[in-house]
């Protein structure tokens, strides 16, 4: 097999699409092409399938005894290990699949030595690594250009990261163009993935690319593990629907500086349609003494996640 990594825009999954348009066969019965994470969605489903069919099955084999005789190719986009019931699956999965001839050819933006680093239990994970570099052609994509922006207008609008005031249609309709610029020919659609046990479910996802509501990603129970998937998932994000903070929902305040920490330490792209700009988002309100505290810590914490939200507007953070 082949397990070809590199940055976003590299031109892996361009170069793994052409692979796949010279096999001959037809999608699914011969050659199968699929994102890594609906894959993976797919196969936690048809799993509990077999499971509730005969407990005492070995379901992961029986599974992928079931696609090799549906295959002999099967290609993943964006592969990466987040969680460990995913890790334990995967690992089985390939050594099923390669004991059942299937050839396999994947996309990431991490070499194998990086898949589930620091993940729980990894050390039962490094095996399957070692049988990826043994079985498979690893191939780094080199390249310091975002080929997706090549050839596009590189005005300061068609740069913008950051659209706040006016009409609020308006700014959610810049939003979804920008992402579509980033995708290019790519389709947008929802998606679910499996973090931590749990489905969390993305708006809008192609090419690489999510778009969430701000709601979506700081009024609900998700933390700096969940941002952390998701930036190793996505190289661009983009936010709608950010309104105006305040001490008033502070909850609010912490994960979204948790989530621009997360986004600016991967180096992910993020776009982002708010009330306001980053140096004027958040607003302090008046309250007791104990609730002045915590705004002013959260009133320093902002003020250096706006200086991140500014550097990574930057064509040098960008490119």
């Amino acid at each position: 097999g082949a397990y070809v990594h590199g940055g976003p825009g590299s031109g892996k999954t361009f170069v793994m699409d052409l692979f796949y348009a010279t096999l001959d066969g037809e999608h699914g019965v011969e050659k199968r092409r699929e994102h890594f994470h609906s894959f993976m969605l797919e196969t936690h489903t048809q799993l509990h399938k077999l499971k509730d069919s005969d407990k005492n099955m070995d379901t992961v084999g029986q599974y992928a005894s079931a696609l090799a005789r549906k295959m002999r190719v099967l290609c993943l986009d964006e592969f990466q290990i987040v969680d460990v019931a995913d890790a334990m699956i995967i690992k089985r999965l390939l050594e099923n699949l390669w004991a059942e001839g299937v050839l396999v050819v994947t996309t990431s933006n991490r070499h194998p030595d990086e898949l589930y680093k620091n993940g729980l239990n990894r050390a039962q994970f490094l095996p399957c690594i070692a049988e990826i570099k043994r079985r498979c052609i690893v191939h780094e994509m080199a390249s310091d250009r975002d080929y997706r922006l090549t050839g596009r207008a590189r005005s300061e609008e068609d740069q913008a990261m950051w659209k706040s005031g006016g009409d609020e249609a308006e700014r959610e309709r810049w939003l979804v163009e920008r992402l579509q610029v980033l995708a290019g020919e790519r389709s947008f659609k929802p998606l679910q993935i499996a973090i931590g046990g749990r489905l969390v479910h993305v708006r809008r996802a192609g090419g690489g690319i999510a778009h969430f509501d701000f709601n979506e990603l700081c009024d609900s129970a998700l933390g700096a593990a969940d941002y952390t998937a998701l930036a190793s998932i996505f190289n661009s994000i983009g936010v709608g629907h950010v309104p105006t903070l305040s001490s008033d929902r502070l909850d609010l305040v912490r994960r979204f500086i948790t989530f621009i920490d997360v986004m600016y330490e991967h180096k992910v792209k993020l776009l982002v349609s708010a009330d306001a700009s980053p140096e004027e988002l958040y607003r302090a309100s008046a309250g007791d003494g104990s609730r002045k505290n915590a705004a002013r810590d959260e009133e320093f914490a902002w003020d250096r996640a706006a200086s991140r939200l500014a550097e990574m507007q930057s064509k040098e953070f960008q490119e």
